[in-house]
């Protein structure tokens, strides 16, 4: 299994945190992406052009939310939508294992986050790659009760279904 984490390169991002704390049992390359508009998306087709992932997941911290994760699983733009071929109800099981509460969502919102979920299902699909993408919506680091703790909550659910 090759594992793509991705999360914003910015020093108090919940994304960046969290993935710098994931050591799961199976080995992920992480890339932090640049926040500036397209080119976090240019940077990750850049990757998944490579061949070398099964695997994508990305983070955005999302400040709406509290000790809850979001698993997106529609990309929206200009009225089209795509669904991930991830097997996000797995994960959602194992995440709520955890203690954590899930929400499945087909509103990945209207910014940064969905723009680059839809444009990385577009590349997938238009390619014809055998790669599976979800997006997750995480708290930002205030809203956090225990970054480690849920960093460690995420990692043991990836290592269950991987």
């Amino acid at each position: 299994m090759r594992i793509l984490l991705t999360a914003l390169d910015e020093e108090d991002d919940a994304s960046a945190a969290i993935v710098k704390l994931l050591k799961p049992q199976t080995e992920c390359k992480k890339l932090y992406l640049s926040k500036e508009d397209g080119k976090s998306a240019q940077e990750l087709i850049k990757e998944l052009e490579t061949g070398a992932y099964d695997k994508v997941i990305s983070f955005e911290e999302n400040d709406m939310i509290q000790d809850k994760i979001y698993i997106e699983i529609v990309a929206k733009s200009n009225g089209h939508k795509i669904q991930t071929s991830f097997d996000y109800k797995s994960l959602c099981r194992h995440i709520r294992a955890t203690g954590y509460p899930v929400t499945v969502s087909i509103n990945a919102g209207e910014g940064y986050g969905n723009s680059l979920y839809y444009q990385a299902l577009s590349f997938i699909a238009d390619k014809k790659a055998n790669i599976d993408m979800i997006f997750l919506h995480i708290p930002s680091l205030s809203k956090m009760t225990d970054s480690l703790n849920f960093a460690r909550a995420i990692e043991h659910s990836l290592d269950r279904i991987y």
